[in-house]
Protein backbone atom coordinates (compact mmCIF):
# COMPACT_ATOMS: atom_id res chain seq x y z
CA UNK A 1 0.00 0.00 0.00
CA UNK A 2 1.51 3.24 -1.33
CA UNK A 3 2.40 5.69 1.25
CA UNK A 4 -0.23 8.40 2.14
CA UNK A 5 2.21 11.84 1.84
CA UNK A 6 -0.39 14.33 2.16
CA UNK A 7 0.53 16.74 4.79
CA UNK A 8 -2.58 19.29 6.61
CA UNK A 9 -2.36 22.99 6.24
CA UNK A 10 -1.01 23.05 10.20
CA UNK A 11 2.63 21.42 9.80
CA UNK A 12 2.63 17.97 12.02
CA UNK A 13 5.25 18.00 14.85
CA UNK A 14 7.36 15.41 16.11
CA UNK A 15 9.42 14.49 18.80
CA UNK A 16 11.75 11.41 19.03
CA UNK A 17 12.68 9.42 22.35
CA UNK A 18 16.11 7.22 21.08
CA UNK A 19 17.38 4.75 23.12
CA UNK A 20 20.94 5.46 22.01
CA UNK A 21 22.33 2.04 23.47
CA UNK A 22 21.17 0.11 20.50
CA UNK A 23 22.84 -0.73 17.60
CA UNK A 24 22.11 1.29 14.39
CA UNK A 25 19.97 3.60 16.34
CA UNK A 26 21.61 6.92 15.37
CA UNK A 27 21.43 5.99 11.68
CA UNK A 28 17.71 5.35 11.99
CA UNK A 29 17.27 9.09 13.43
CA UNK A 30 18.96 10.59 10.21
CA UNK A 31 16.81 8.48 8.25
CA UNK A 32 13.72 9.26 9.98
CA UNK A 33 14.51 13.11 9.79
CA UNK A 34 15.35 13.49 6.24
CA UNK A 35 11.95 11.74 5.24
CA UNK A 36 10.13 13.63 7.84
CA UNK A 37 11.73 16.46 5.68
CA UNK A 38 10.51 15.34 2.83
CA UNK A 39 7.27 14.71 4.19
CA UNK A 40 6.70 18.39 5.80
CA UNK A 41 6.80 17.31 9.36
CA UNK A 42 8.62 19.64 11.51
CA UNK A 43 11.23 17.56 14.02
CA UNK A 44 10.80 19.49 17.08
CA UNK A 45 13.67 17.56 19.00
CA UNK A 46 15.41 13.94 19.68
CA UNK A 47 15.74 13.01 23.12
CA UNK A 48 18.27 10.40 24.50
CA UNK A 49 16.99 8.18 27.26
CA UNK A 50 19.92 7.50 30.19
CA UNK A 51 19.28 5.24 32.91
CA UNK A 52 18.15 7.69 35.27
CA UNK A 53 15.60 8.97 32.49
CA UNK A 54 14.38 6.01 30.57
CA UNK A 55 11.81 6.91 28.40
CA UNK A 56 9.14 9.06 30.26
CA UNK A 57 11.16 11.95 31.02
CA UNK A 58 12.24 12.51 27.61
CA UNK A 59 8.62 12.21 26.16
CA UNK A 60 6.93 14.58 28.39
CA UNK A 61 9.27 17.24 27.73
CA UNK A 62 8.49 16.42 24.03
CA UNK A 63 5.07 17.28 24.87
CA UNK A 64 5.48 20.29 26.93
CA UNK A 65 7.71 21.21 23.53
CA UNK A 66 4.09 20.69 21.59
CA UNK A 67 5.54 17.76 19.71
CA UNK A 68 1.88 16.22 18.51
CA UNK A 69 3.36 12.74 17.49
CA UNK A 70 6.55 10.76 19.73
CA UNK A 71 8.26 8.31 17.60
CA UNK A 72 10.59 5.54 19.98
CA UNK A 73 13.07 4.44 18.29
CA UNK A 74 14.16 1.67 21.49
CA UNK A 75 12.39 -1.46 22.76
CA UNK A 76 9.78 -2.58 25.06
CA UNK A 77 10.79 -0.84 28.27
CA UNK A 78 11.92 2.29 26.61
CA UNK A 79 8.03 2.40 24.65
CA UNK A 80 5.98 1.05 27.97
CA UNK A 81 7.76 4.52 29.76
CA UNK A 82 6.36 7.05 26.97
CA UNK A 83 3.56 5.10 26.62
CA UNK A 84 2.93 5.78 29.98
CA UNK A 85 3.33 9.47 29.51
CA UNK A 86 1.39 9.37 26.35
CA UNK A 87 -1.69 7.22 27.95
CA UNK A 88 -5.44 9.15 27.73
CA UNK A 89 -3.44 12.16 25.66
CA UNK A 90 -4.20 13.08 22.13
CA UNK A 91 -0.52 12.88 21.27
CA UNK A 92 0.44 9.75 19.34
CA UNK A 93 2.63 7.10 19.31
CA UNK A 94 5.13 5.79 16.57
CA UNK A 95 8.20 3.46 16.95
CA UNK A 96 10.86 1.88 15.34
CA UNK A 97 11.73 -1.88 17.19
CA UNK A 98 15.53 -2.07 18.17
CA UNK A 99 15.17 -3.91 20.78
CA UNK A 100 16.13 -7.76 22.15
CA UNK A 101 12.24 -9.33 22.55
CA UNK A 102 10.29 -6.09 20.63
CA UNK A 103 7.24 -8.23 21.83
CA UNK A 104 5.01 -5.14 21.29
CA UNK A 105 6.15 -4.85 17.95
CA UNK A 106 5.35 -8.42 17.13
CA UNK A 107 1.86 -8.02 18.81
CA UNK A 108 0.78 -5.32 16.36
CA UNK A 109 2.63 -6.46 13.59
CA UNK A 110 -1.04 -6.57 11.86
CA UNK A 111 -1.70 -2.86 11.98
CA UNK A 112 1.29 -2.30 10.21
CA UNK A 113 0.09 -2.87 6.51
CA UNK A 114 3.50 -4.04 4.78
CA UNK A 115 4.86 -0.74 5.30
CA UNK A 116 8.54 -0.02 6.93
CA UNK A 117 8.72 0.92 10.49
CA UNK A 118 9.65 4.92 9.36
CA UNK A 119 6.92 4.86 6.80
CA UNK A 120 4.57 3.89 9.31
CA UNK A 121 5.97 6.73 11.76
CA UNK A 122 4.83 9.47 9.34
CA UNK A 123 1.95 7.92 7.95
CA UNK A 124 -1.53 9.34 9.14
CA UNK A 125 -3.74 6.62 10.19
CA UNK A 126 -3.18 5.78 13.43
CA UNK A 127 -5.59 2.82 15.89
CA UNK A 128 -6.57 3.20 19.62
CA UNK A 129 -5.05 0.37 21.76
CA UNK A 130 -5.04 -0.63 25.37
CA UNK A 131 -2.31 0.34 27.97
CA UNK A 132 -2.23 -1.98 30.47
CA UNK A 133 -1.26 -0.13 34.47
CA UNK A 134 0.04 -1.91 37.58
CA UNK A 135 -0.09 -0.78 40.98
CA UNK A 136 2.43 -1.82 42.27
CA UNK A 137 3.43 -2.55 46.40
CA UNK A 138 6.75 -3.45 47.45
CA UNK A 139 8.19 -4.52 50.82
CA UNK A 140 9.87 -1.87 52.00
CA UNK A 141 6.32 -0.21 51.80
CA UNK A 142 6.01 2.05 49.05
CA UNK A 143 3.65 1.95 46.14
CA UNK A 144 3.55 2.90 42.20
CA UNK A 145 1.64 2.78 39.07
CA UNK A 146 3.57 1.11 36.49
CA UNK A 147 2.73 1.07 32.67
CA UNK A 148 2.88 -1.75 30.31
CA UNK A 149 2.39 -2.88 26.58
CA UNK A 150 2.64 -6.00 26.41
CA UNK A 151 3.10 -8.60 29.22
CA UNK A 152 3.94 -8.77 33.20
CA UNK A 153 5.31 -11.68 35.05
CA UNK A 154 5.53 -12.17 38.52
CA UNK A 155 8.10 -14.96 39.89
CA UNK A 156 9.86 -17.02 38.86
CA UNK A 157 10.04 -15.48 34.94
CA UNK A 158 10.93 -12.12 35.99
CA UNK A 159 13.79 -13.71 38.49
CA UNK A 160 14.75 -14.41 34.75
CA UNK A 161 14.59 -11.60 33.38
CA UNK A 162 16.81 -9.66 36.34
CA UNK A 163 19.35 -11.97 35.89
CA UNK A 164 20.29 -10.77 32.03
CA UNK A 165 22.55 -7.83 31.62
CA UNK A 166 21.72 -5.02 29.23
CA UNK A 167 25.54 -6.38 27.78
CA UNK A 168 24.75 -9.48 27.47
CA UNK A 169 20.92 -8.95 26.04
CA UNK A 170 23.41 -6.60 23.58
CA UNK A 171 25.72 -9.01 22.72
CA UNK A 172 23.97 -12.57 22.65
CA UNK A 173 20.30 -11.08 21.83
CA UNK A 174 17.36 -13.97 22.69
CA UNK A 175 20.22 -16.51 23.49
CA UNK A 176 21.29 -14.46 26.43
CA UNK A 177 18.16 -16.24 28.64
CA UNK A 178 18.46 -19.37 27.98
CA UNK A 179 20.78 -20.51 29.90
CA UNK A 180 18.93 -18.65 33.43
CA UNK A 181 15.92 -20.46 31.74
CA UNK A 182 16.89 -23.44 31.76
CA UNK A 183 18.11 -23.48 35.32
CA UNK A 184 15.10 -21.49 36.01
CA UNK A 185 13.21 -24.30 34.87
CA UNK A 186 13.49 -26.63 38.15
CA UNK A 187 12.41 -23.74 40.94
CA UNK A 188 9.61 -24.73 42.97
CA UNK A 189 6.30 -22.69 42.94
CA UNK A 190 4.71 -20.33 44.77
CA UNK A 191 1.65 -19.22 46.35
CA UNK A 192 -0.26 -16.67 45.70
CA UNK A 193 -4.01 -15.37 46.03
CA UNK A 194 -5.45 -14.08 43.19
CA UNK A 195 -8.74 -12.26 42.26
CA UNK A 196 -10.28 -11.61 38.73
CA UNK A 197 -12.63 -8.71 37.98
CA UNK A 198 -13.96 -8.98 41.69
CA UNK A 199 -14.77 -12.94 41.98
CA UNK A 200 -13.55 -14.92 44.84
CA UNK A 201 -10.16 -15.40 45.94
CA UNK A 202 -8.39 -18.03 44.33
CA UNK A 203 -5.55 -20.11 45.84
CA UNK A 204 -3.01 -21.66 43.90
CA UNK A 205 0.63 -22.67 43.27
CA UNK A 206 2.18 -20.99 40.02
CA UNK A 207 6.06 -20.97 39.23
CA UNK A 208 4.66 -17.76 37.75
CA UNK A 209 1.71 -15.76 37.34
CA UNK A 210 1.43 -13.68 33.22
CA UNK A 211 -0.57 -10.81 32.14
CA UNK A 212 -0.95 -10.65 28.58
CA UNK A 213 -2.40 -7.53 26.88
CA UNK A 214 -2.38 -9.60 23.15
CA UNK A 215 -1.45 -13.24 21.83
CA UNK A 216 2.60 -13.40 21.35
CA UNK A 217 4.90 -14.04 24.45
CA UNK A 218 9.12 -14.80 23.75
CA UNK A 219 9.29 -17.80 21.59
CA UNK A 220 5.11 -18.76 21.84
CA UNK A 221 1.74 -17.80 20.92
CA UNK A 222 -0.79 -17.42 23.15
CA UNK A 223 -4.35 -17.52 22.48
CA UNK A 224 -4.83 -16.49 18.60
CA UNK A 225 -8.15 -14.59 19.29
CA UNK A 226 -5.85 -12.13 21.79
CA UNK A 227 -6.31 -8.75 21.36
CA UNK A 228 -4.49 -5.30 22.39
CA UNK A 229 -8.14 -3.19 21.75
CA UNK A 230 -9.95 -5.03 23.51
CA UNK A 231 -10.00 -4.28 27.51
CA UNK A 232 -9.00 -8.02 28.49
CA UNK A 233 -5.74 -9.13 29.48
CA UNK A 234 -4.87 -13.14 29.03
CA UNK A 235 -3.89 -14.60 32.61
CA UNK A 236 -1.79 -17.54 32.57
CA UNK A 237 -0.75 -19.65 35.69
CA UNK A 238 2.24 -21.61 34.70
CA UNK A 239 2.66 -24.15 36.96
CA UNK A 240 4.45 -27.12 35.10
CA UNK A 241 5.10 -30.22 37.87
CA UNK A 242 7.75 -31.90 35.62
CA UNK A 243 9.65 -31.41 32.38
CA UNK A 244 6.80 -33.11 30.04
CA UNK A 245 4.60 -30.16 31.54
CA UNK A 246 7.08 -27.93 30.26
CA UNK A 247 7.26 -29.74 26.69
CA UNK A 248 3.66 -29.27 26.65
CA UNK A 249 3.70 -26.22 26.97
CA UNK A 250 6.09 -25.09 24.47
CA UNK A 251 4.14 -27.08 22.49
CA UNK A 252 0.63 -25.29 23.22
CA UNK A 253 2.39 -21.99 22.58
CA UNK A 254 5.01 -22.61 19.56
CA UNK A 255 1.98 -24.85 17.75
CA UNK A 256 -0.50 -22.48 18.52
CA UNK A 257 -2.70 -25.74 20.31
CA UNK A 258 -6.31 -24.90 21.02
CA UNK A 259 -6.76 -27.31 24.19
CA UNK A 260 -5.77 -27.27 27.37
CA UNK A 261 -2.55 -28.74 28.78
CA UNK A 262 -0.88 -29.96 32.18
CA UNK A 263 1.00 -27.08 34.14
CA UNK A 264 -0.76 -24.19 32.61
CA UNK A 265 -4.38 -22.35 33.43
CA UNK A 266 -5.85 -19.67 31.02
CA UNK A 267 -8.05 -16.79 31.97
CA UNK A 268 -9.15 -13.66 30.63
CA UNK A 269 -10.05 -10.44 33.17
CA UNK A 270 -9.94 -6.54 32.83
CA UNK A 271 -8.97 -6.84 36.40
CA UNK A 272 -5.98 -8.48 38.15
CA UNK A 273 -4.85 -8.76 42.06
CA UNK A 274 -2.33 -11.04 43.16
CA UNK A 275 -0.59 -11.28 46.28
CA UNK A 276 2.38 -13.65 46.77
CA UNK A 277 2.86 -15.66 50.21
CA UNK A 278 6.41 -14.19 49.64
CA UNK A 279 7.73 -11.15 48.24
CA UNK A 280 8.65 -11.99 44.37
CA UNK A 281 10.30 -10.15 41.58
CA UNK A 282 7.65 -8.66 39.29
CA UNK A 283 8.87 -7.62 35.44
CA UNK A 284 6.55 -5.56 33.44
CA UNK A 285 7.91 -5.48 29.53
CA UNK A 286 11.38 -6.75 30.55
CA UNK A 287 11.84 -4.39 33.35
CA UNK A 288 12.05 -5.66 36.88
CA UNK A 289 10.55 -4.68 40.05
CA UNK A 290 11.95 -6.67 43.15
CA UNK A 291 10.12 -7.66 46.32
CA UNK A 292 6.77 -6.92 45.25
CA UNK A 293 4.15 -8.27 47.81
CA UNK A 294 1.17 -7.06 45.91
CA UNK A 295 0.17 -6.00 42.26
CA UNK A 296 -3.24 -4.84 40.77
CA UNK A 297 -3.56 -4.51 37.28
CA UNK A 298 -6.36 -2.51 35.15
CA UNK A 299 -6.66 -1.48 31.54
CA UNK A 300 -7.24 1.78 30.29
CA UNK A 301 -9.30 0.82 27.20
CA UNK A 302 -7.96 2.54 23.87
CA UNK A 303 -5.89 5.05 25.63
CA UNK A 304 -2.79 5.32 23.45
CA UNK A 305 -3.44 6.57 20.15
CA UNK A 306 -0.77 4.32 17.96
CA UNK A 307 0.01 4.85 14.40
CA UNK A 308 -0.67 2.16 12.04
CA UNK A 309 -0.17 1.17 8.18
CA UNK A 310 -3.73 1.50 6.71
CA UNK A 311 -7.37 2.51 7.52
CA UNK A 312 -7.32 1.93 11.15
CA UNK A 313 -10.48 -0.20 11.16
CA UNK A 314 -8.54 -2.63 9.25
CA UNK A 315 -8.81 -6.18 9.85
CA UNK A 316 -6.07 -7.29 12.87
CA UNK A 317 -5.79 -9.92 14.99
CA UNK A 318 -8.27 -11.45 17.26
CA UNK A 319 -10.78 -11.46 14.88
CA UNK A 320 -13.07 -14.37 13.60
CA UNK A 321 -13.65 -15.80 10.64
CA UNK A 322 -16.73 -13.71 9.68
CA UNK A 323 -14.70 -10.26 10.84
CA UNK A 324 -16.74 -10.70 14.08
CA UNK A 325 -14.94 -9.47 17.41
CA UNK A 326 -14.05 -11.84 20.25
CA UNK A 327 -13.64 -10.50 23.27
CA UNK A 328 -15.83 -10.41 26.65
CA UNK A 329 -14.04 -11.24 30.48
CA UNK A 330 -15.04 -15.21 30.80
CA UNK A 331 -12.58 -17.59 31.95
CA UNK A 332 -11.37 -19.24 28.69
CA UNK A 333 -10.59 -22.58 30.13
Amino acid sequence: MPLDTSTDPVMRRLGVVLNPVHRGAEGIVRQLQHRADELGWSVVAVRRTTIEAPGAEPAAELVASGADRIVVIGGDGTLRHVAGVLSGSPVELAFIPTGTANLFSRNVRHMMGGLTPIEVALAEATRPIDVGWAEVKTVDGCTVQEPFLTMLGHGHDAGIVAQVSPQRKRQFGWLAYFLPAVRGMAARGSRFQMVLDGAPTRELTAWSVLVVNGSMIPGATINPQSRVDDGIVEVMIVSPANLGHWALIAAKGVLRMDRTVAGLDEYRASRVALRPDVPLPLQLDGDVISDVTQVTVSVALGALQVCSGGDSASDGDGENGDGSQQGGDSRQH
